[in-house]
């Protein structure tokens, strides 16, 4: 449940990183506004991470399952930081 939540988060991080990159050759002020966007989804996925590792640990999975599980969702929030930082580059850019 929570996995599919923040792979959602990311992947319209992603899609709105695209789009700012694309409105930025012809309205940086749009592109400006599309990653004010990308903020508010990298705040709901590190909200999502934080909930869905206590889960992943509190569930009584297994230890290799539950470490695989970790690992994977570790790997979609540093997906977003990376997301992030590219919009702050493009926010820059918009300037």
């Amino acid at each position: 449940e929570g996995l599919m939540e923040i792979a959602e988060e990311v992947f319209n991080a992603l899609k709105r990183l695209r789009e700012g990159v694309l409105a930025l050759s012809f309205s940086p002020e749009k592109a400006a506004s599309i990653v004010e966007d990308i903020d508010e989804e990298e705040r709901k996925a590190d909200s999502l991470y934080r909930s869905l590792d206590l889960k992943i640990i509190t569930s009584g999975l297994e230890l290799p399952l539950m470490l695989l599980l970790r690992e994977v969702v570790e790997l979609l929030e540093g997906t977003i930081d990376r997301v992030k930082e590219e919009a702050d580059i493009i926010r820059v850019m918009a300037l």
